[in-house]
């Protein structure tokens, strides 16, 4: 069956999503309270850049059309998604400002949209849908849930770079209801052809709110922990990568995804080894520290690198479904069904281990503060996610140290900062590495050149007084070191020999060593 669709919001998760929809055949309408966002849409321009997305845009554009009216955007809707944003506040909890006036506006038109299943995508604390949300559309629209409208929650998992395939087949499907007619709408609406791999997960809007969260908490978790490892390892002349793909040809990632679900016997001894070690370098452990924390491992036997990082990770997996068991019974969600949608996603057991300059985008690092103040608020402090955060921070600023480790003195010096946006194939700068390395290299007195093919316009916007360049080449031009913060391809191809210094900082591990004569460092291998 085909729908009328109206998109609360028409930032990257809600254009995406609703263009994804329109081209399965149902007639969307994009609201936006942003005139500028509006006319782009109905001119036919993705109000961003993601892959792909322009092209599947056009070709549905027959069935896509963009209002600032609520009531001509909800005149004859079926379903109407929030897709707005819920930002993080100065205390890291969910400011939900936006989620709660969008269900405001809603509410004050529902009597002329009688019937209307509303569904939430926007990421909020479990209890939302069911507390804020309901209460605000009974309250402003005088009708009752389950009768006079319907409620749900369907959370998106569209990793930016991809998210248009994300869109069209995900690895899961989340529908979080408490009424059958909601459960039958998003089940009809996610009935294509084109969805017949993706797991389908029926739940309560609790729970599948939690769901977002536990994706968003495990997959940066495992980010943070590879770098923090690799931290270690650098210290001991040891490339992590290389350990993580021995770790892998062992097994780790298989056993990891058979055993996801449950807990398994870990003894936490490796945790400790590599805790000891990061210790007698002087390198900070936040998720090592946790991990022993909620272990307390007994003193343990030398082993090879490749056992303590996969008994290692086996810890950390362990604690995390700890963490998550103890939330669901503070936030009233089922931690088992998070796990097991968790699990359909098969980064979670695969992948996410490369190690780099920290995690970034506009969900983890948001993500993982925001169910910690969620916790916090019930007494609970989720020390896992909080150790992730504290990790975080100290590697964002480790290609400036391994820097500053070759150059002591930066004041005057040039230095060309490749890759501003978090990761390639985005524009996306939010939590990116660039804003605090670019930050401390401006405090250090040093010069920079800034170049991206995309995200320059977003970075001018915090740095506008750095100079930014159209081509890498151009970036390089004289300088005296070079950082490489993003894995675009034209970093690869690029041409160091015009650098008047020697020395590459490579947190992406994306040049050759030895690439024009000249010295090339990570930050997590030698």
């Amino acid at each position: 069956m085909q729908y009328t669709i109206a998109i609360i919001g028409s930032g990257p998760m809600g254009f995406t999503s609703g263009v994804a929809f329109a081209s399965w055949g149902n007639k969307v309408r994009f609201l936006d309270l942003n005139q500028k966002i509006v006319e782009k849409i109905n001119s036919g321009i993705s109000p961003f850049y993601e892959p792909g997305l322009q092209e599947l845009f056009l070709s549905s554009r027959n069935n896509i059309t963009a209002t600032s009216d609520y009531s001509e955007a909800l005149k004859w809707a079926d379903i109407a998604f929030i897709c707005v944003g819920t930002p993080e506040k100065e205390d890291g909890s969910v400011d939900l400002k936006y989620v709660e006036s969008a269900a405001a506006s809603l509410g004050q038109n529902l009597p002329n949209a009688p019937g209307l299943t509303i569904i939430n995508k926007s990421t909020v604390p479990p209890g939302t849908v069911s507390g804020l949300i309901k209460e605000t559309l009974e309250k402003i629209s005088g009708g009752k849930a389950g009768k006079d409208f319907y409620i749900g929650s369907n959370p998106e998992f569209l990793a930016e770079g991809k998210a248009v395939e994300d869109a069209l087949r995900p690895d899961k499907i989340v529908i979080g209801v408490s009424n059958d007619r909601a459960k039958e709408v998003l089940l009809s609406l996610y009935s294509h052809p084109s969805l017949s791999n993706s797991k389908i997960v029926v739940t309560d809007t609790n729970t599948a709110e939690a769901v977002k969260y536990g994706n968003n908490n495990w997959l940066p978790s495992k980010v943070c922990f590879v770098n923090e490892v690799g931290r270690i390892l650098l210290k001991q002349g040891i490339d992590v990568y290389d350990i993580v793909k021995r770790a892998k040809e062992l097994g780790m990632e298989d056993f990891l995804a058979e055993n996801f679900e449950r807990e398994v016997p870990v003894t936490g001894k490796e945790v400790l080894i590599l805790k000891k070690l990061g210790e007698k370098t002087g390198v900070k452990t936040p998720i090592l520290d946790s991990i022993i924390e909620s272990l307390n491992p007994s003193e343990p036997a030398e082993m090879d690198w490749p056992e303590l990082f996969k008994g290692a990770l086996y810890s950390l997996h362990q604690v995390f479904l700890k963490e998550y068991s103890a939330l669901g019974k503070l936030l009233n969600f089922n931690s088992a069904e998070v796990v097991h949608a968790v699990s359909l996603d098969k980064r979670a057991a695969h992948g996410f281990l490369d190690a780099g300059p920290g995690i970034g985008g506009s969900c983890f690092v948001k993500d993982l503060k925001g169910m910690a103040a969620v916790a916090k608020i019930k007494g609970y402090e989720a020390k896992l996610l909080l150790a992730d955060v504290e990790s975080d921070k100290i590697q964002k600023s480790y290609a400036f140290e391994r820097l500053k480790e070759q150059i002591a003195e930066l004041k005057g010096r040039k230095i060309a900062v490749l890759g501003l946006a978090f990761k390639p194939d985005t524009d996306d700068i939010r939590e990116s590495a660039a804003i605090s390395v670019i930050n401390k290299l401006l405090e250090a007195g040093a010069e920079v050149h800034a170049w991206d093919p995309k995200a320059a316009e977003n970075m001018k916007r915090i740095y506008p007084n750095i100079t930014y360049f159209n081509h890498v080449n151009a970036a390089l031009a004289g300088t005296d070191a070079a950082i490489v913060l993003t894995h675009w391809k034209e970093v690869k191809e690029a041409d160091f020999s015009g650098m008047n210094g020697n020395l590459i900082v490579d947190a992406r591990r994306t040049v050759e060593k030895g690439t024009a004569g000249k010295t090339v460092i990570g930050i997590c291998w030698p």
